[in-house]
């Protein structure tokens, strides 16, 4: 039990360490001070002003490495990924979402770590089940359904 559990945390590791920081603004560089007039409208970073430009793909609403999963789900063969993702709160959305993954488990009462809203269900899934990329694929594809996250288990 120890070894898989452990096995499971160096697996997961590189996972982890991909993941963006919030930065701290205290730490961030002074910004030059701009000799422009301030305008009274919002400013966008570039960020922001590309997002708005460009829509987001559904592959993009996945945030762990697909590639770092084995044809069977696995990831290095021995250990399968499970992932979360919230609904809105309603029979048909979940009837939805259990007729594309069957391996799904509906908690209407529960946020995750993903943070579900008072109005939305948490849904669980797992890799380790036939055409698990064509049921992630197909789970983006639902517009209701904005990210899908790696569970991990405590």
């Amino acid at each position: 039990m120890f070894k898989a559990r452990l096995v499971t945390l160096l697996l997961a590791a590189p996972l982890l360490l991909a993941l963006p920081f919030p930065s701290d603004p205290s730490q961030q560089p002074d910004q030059p001070q701009s000799n422009q007039p301030q305008s009274n409208q919002p400013q966008l970073d570039q960020s922001q002003s590309d997002q708005s430009q460009q829509p987001q793909r559904p592959i993009d609403k996945i945030s762990f490495d697909l590639s770092a999963l084995s044809d069977q789900g696995l990831i290095a063969h021995q250990v399968s990924l499970s992932y979360e993702f919230c609904v809105p709160a309603s029979e048909a959305h979940w009837t939805e979402v259990k007729s594309i993954d069957p391996s799904v488990q509906i908690f209407q009462h529960s946020k995750g770590r993903i943070g579900c809203r008072a109005d939305q269900s948490l849904c669980i899934g797992n890799t380790h089940q036939p055409n698990w990329r064509s049921i992630l694929l197909q789970l983006v594809e639902l517009a209701y359904v904005e990210r899908i996250d790696q569970v991990f288990w405590e």
